[in-house]
């Protein structure tokens, strides 16, 4: 075997890696928690908030879209309203609901880094978008709005419009809820 027949196998396998990495991007998620509850809680009523950019909103439509109804399913009735990306219209749409309805609890999520985006296109030309971003998540009992209960860092690197990862990130945060005892088994 000669030189060039190793240099064209070589060639073509860093072409098929080069593909490879480009075709799967990884999608994945990760949920720390930082403070834990081990008093148990039996919250009827919960306003679920959000704040940042555009991409931050379309990220928490579609994770409540998901979670919220299995929030329900455990017998807890939920809220959730965007509150917007700045800090004025955050105070001011969080006081207006806040008086809408009295509540057990607040379930407030924000970023905390600044969102990377890549596009990424496939062989085919496909393209994808990969968001990269880390987000706190703090629920707050309404007789103490000074300390958190729970609080957790979410951390996505996903493409955010495919619904796929949505349920199985709502799931997550269920399950540490649950096991947090703020909602019941």
């Amino acid at each position: 075997m000669n030189s060039k027949f190793y240099a064209a196998m070589l060639a073509g396998l860093f072409f098929l890696y080069g593909c490879a990495a480009v075709i799967k991007p990884e999608n994945w998620y990760k949920i720390s928690e930082s403070r834990y509850n081990k008093v148990e809680k039996s919250y009827g009523k919960v306003l679920i908030t959000a704040s940042g950019s555009p991409m931050d909103r379309i990220f928490f439509d579609n994770l409540m879209e998901s979670f919220r109804p299995k929030l329900e399913k455990k017998g807890v009735h939920n809220v959730y309203t965007f509150l917007g990306n700045t800090e004025k219209l955050i105070k001011t749409n969080l006081k207006e609901s806040l008086k809408q309805d009295n509540y057990d609890a607040i379930l407030i999520m924000h970023p905390v880094s600044l969102a990377r985006v890549t596009e990424i296109s496939d062989s085919f030309n496909r393209s994808r978008t990969i968001a990269e971003q880390r987000f706190l998540l703090q629920v707050y009992d309404h007789t103490n709005t000074d300390v958190p209960v729970w609080e957790a860092y979410l951390q996505i690197h996903i493409n955010f419009t495919e619904d796929k990862h949505y349920p199985v990130i709502s799931d997550s945060i269920l399950k540490r809820f649950t096991n947090n005892f703020l909602c019941r088994q």
